[in-house]
């Protein structure tokens, strides 16, 4: 979202986008049911629907507007009937809030799964009677075929039974947080805060003070120099920090470490990553070591890091990531031991790499990509979390690592997340990820 208001082009090509991919649906929205119940030719059909759709778009786009409304408005008011009334439950003494939150959790469950089957219904029912398509259907008749198969009543009725064991089981390991991860703490650019800093990104003194906090990780960014050498900088040009022009590659390394960043009314010396390092291992602060890369880096950059640096990553502990697909090839090529993670913006497909770890940014990063991570035996980072919503959110998909510009709030909200489960909290995040 923050990317779309600043670019407001990619804004109206994404609604206009939407509007007409919402016409070409309705125009062909009686092709299925006249294939499938009239067994109409698909030319035919298709034929059928643009003539039945003709100068009725805004008509039918209205209707099922209104229906998609109706459907999700009664659903979630339900939905989030159960919720306030769990709110309530959990001001009481125990046991209530527990028994009141798996019987609102599973009501929560029978709603979600009645809703679905409620909209998808009304929405055929509308298409079959718009396309004039009348089929009889003996309820009846069928009712009595059923009754007539003893040993098919009897196995849908073990099969209700064990689903409905296994969902209340779900609900208590759910609720009582047994199922839920303790994901690494990783202080984002090595500072703490955004309100209150400690320090300026990528820099020793920050270092120094976020290290206190004892993060799993911290984060850092680092660039190659004109020399071949590395340096502390995540952003591409040095204007915005140190106020000079020009990228990290138009300099050598010892005129870099001449010069002093500044952020947040603050001012640091630019480090060396040798020097940033070093710093680390006294400090026994574990790092996640980003490699920057640009079209002016040298053929031999990741294979001078890994070289220079391979030891002392793979004794401490260091860990590796990238946006660069290359990065992380090159990596598990040269030196397979060093964890890497191949950084991902927008979870678009699950990606097919050697990498053992994804770095998700957190507002695409859904549970059903943290499932398939889990059973590849590959962990997932969420970036970059600074709200207490958004760490609730990524807590529940029992991610393995959040990277957060606050890292203090982190933890706190870790410790109640932990300390402190609020089932109402659960049955909110229930609704709001769990069915998708």
């Amino acid at each position: 979202m923050d990317f779309l208001g600043e670019n407001v082009i990619y804004a109206v090509l994404l609604l206009v986008g939407a509007w007409l991919l919402s016409y070409i649906a309705i125009r062909l929205q009686f092709i299925l049911p006249l294939v499938i119940l009239k067994e109409m030719p698909l030319k035919e059909a298709r034929r059928k629907s643009l003539t039945m759709t003709d100068k009725k778009f805004i008509h039918y786009f209205i209707r099922i507007l209104f229906l998609a409304i109706v459907c999700f408005g009664v659903k979630y008011l339900l939905l989030f009937i159960f919720y306030f009334i769990q709110l309530g439950l959990d001001g009481m003494g125990n046991p209530i809030p527990l028994i009141g939150g798996i019987i609102n959790l599973s009501l929560v469950q029978v709603i979600i799964f009645i809703g679905g089957a409620w909209t998808a219904l009304l929405l055929l029912s509308f298409l079959i009677k718009e396309a004039g398509i009348v089929e009889e259907f003996d309820s009846e008749e069928y009712f009595m075929e059923y009754k007539a198969r003893p040993l098919l009543h009897k196995f849908n009725i073990l099969v209700l039974g064990v689903m409905a064991f296994s969902l209340f089981l779900f609900n208590i390991l759910f609720l009582n947080g047994l199922l839920d991860s303790n994901p690494k703490v990783i202080s984002h650019r090595g500072v703490d805060s955004l309100s209150n800093p400690n320090g300026v990104q990528n820099t020793i003194p920050s270092l120094i003070k976020t290290s206190k906090l004892k993060p799993d990780y911290i984060e850092i960014d680092v660039q190659e120099t004109k020399d071949n050498q590395f340096v502390m900088m995540h952003d591409n040009h040095l204007d915005n920090l140190a106020g000079v022009s020009g990228t990290p590659q138009d300099y050598t390394l010892a005129q870099l470490k001449k010069m002093k960043v500044s952020e947040n009314d603050m001012e640091a010396p630019l480090a060396s990553f040798d020097d940033y390092l070093k710093t680390a291992n006294n400090l026994n602060q574990k790092l996640l070591i980003e490699i920057k890369t640009t079209k002016r880096d040298s053929d031999k950059f990741m294979d001078n890091f890994i070289k220079q640096y391979k030891d002392n990553l793979i004794s401490n502990k260091h860990q590796i990531q990238s946006l660069d697909f290359d990065v992380i090839t090159k990596v598990k090529k040269l030196e397979p031991r060093i964890p890497v993670s191949y950084i991902m913006p927008y979870n678009l497909v699950y990606p097919n790499t050697n990498a053992d770890m994804y770095t998700m940014e957190e507002t695409t990063l859904n549970d059903s990509f943290v499932i398939k991570s889990l059973l590849l035996g590959k962990e997932v980072y969420a970036w970059t979390v600074n709200t207490s919503n958004a760490m609730d959110k990524v807590m529940f998909m029992n991610v393995d690592g959040i990277i957060s510009d606050e890292v203090s709030m982190l933890q706190d909200e870790l410790e109640t997340f932990h300390k402190n489960p609020k089932y109402a909290d659960r049955i909110i995040y229930y609704i709001s990820v769990m069915p998708d």
